[in-house]
């Protein structure tokens, strides 16, 4: 094995690569964490095994702390599918001898959720744990798999027939992004006192750039915004990023009558999972049950996203 650090000029290599990696999203694309410009000391490592690349690991550094990826959702290894079994080990523990060399004291780890997987590969967290990686943190996310639904409870049933007899109408474009992002806002600082992760600037300006991925959805009542969603899609995943409603959408139960018209879209298409996201309280890892059950009540299931903790 050999690690490369990444630079600009490996751009095009990189995004090449990962189009054919099946546990790669867009979120691993060099157009998508370039977006944070200088905001993150760049990382980022590329992995060779006989002079052929077979992985790379988007990563960042802030002092002596290294992280796969503070700016996304996740990172990791991601891999051809050639870094299967003793490779994987191989490859990170070349990983954390480069890391280890440039003087880093702690590499935070944040595996694909295995959802994303086009095909299974667990072969980093069987590394991690051969590595004696810590578990830091498992966050609760709810997915629906779309080809074995769960129960909509009779709550979100009841929701969506109102919605309808106020006809809401559902729409999707740019144009509505100003107006959902305002929604978020509010939403945000009324019930956390915080902000999104992202500006608005900068979810339109991601959003020019993946114009396929990342789509805003809207519930329209007469003329009025009254709920709104914005999507990433991915080939086995149509993730709701943010979500928002106003007293208005929450009165007439337009956020269920707007996921139900998403997740009937999705199915159509042949994808795989709808995930609503975690609902963890991001300051203590502790799980928000209103949230989570609102969300479990569209039929979904479970599914976990791990952070590992790895001392260099």
């Amino acid at each position: 094995m050999r690690i490369a650090q990444y630079s600009r000029a490996d751009a095009q290599i990189w995004d090449d690569f990962i189009n054919h990696c099946p546990m790669a999203t867009f979120l691993h694309s060099r157009r998508f964490l370039s977006y944070h410009k200088n905001r993150f000391n760049d990382c980022s490592l590329l992995i060779f095994n006989n002079e052929k690349l077979c992985g790379v690991l988007p990563a960042a550094a802030e002092k002596r702390i290294v992280a796969s990826h503070p700016g996304a959702t996740y990172g990791g290894i991601v891999h051809n599918g050639r870094l299967s079994g003793k490779q994987m080990l191989a490859a990170l523990s070349a990983v954390i001898a480069h890391y280890k060399d440039q003087k880093f004291q702690t590499l935070l780890y944040k595996a694909v959720p295995t959802y994303y997987h086009q095909r299974p590969y667990a072969d980093d967290i069987y590394a991690l744990h051969q590595k004696g990686a810590r578990l830091l943190r498992c966050n609760l996310s709810s997915v629906i798999d779309l080809t074995d639904r769960g129960v909509v409870s009779t709550r979100r049933q009841r929701g969506k027939k109102k919605a309808i007899r106020a006809n809401i109408r559902v729409d999707y474009g740019k144009s509505y992004a100003p107006a959902i992002w305002q929604l978020i806002e509010d939403n945000l600082l009324a019930q956390h006192n915080t902000v999104p992760a992202h500006t608005q600037t900068e979810i339109l300006h991601l959003a020019n750039l993946f114009s396929d991925n990342i789509i805003f959805y809207a519930g329209i009542l007469k003329d009025s915004i009254v709920c709104g969603v914005v999507l990433f899609l991915s080939a086995t995943v149509w993730h709701a990023q943010y979500i928002a409603s106003n007293d208005e959408g929450r009165k007439i139960g337009a956020l269920d009558f707007l996921f139900e018209s998403l997740i009937l879209q999705a199915q159509e298409k042949k994808i795989r999972y709808f995930s609503f996201g975690t609902s963890n309280i991001p300051s203590n890892g502790e799980l928000n049950d209103g949230l989570h059950q609102f969300k479990q009540e569209f039929g979904a299931g479970s599914c976990a996203h791990l952070s590992h903790e790895i001392s260099l």
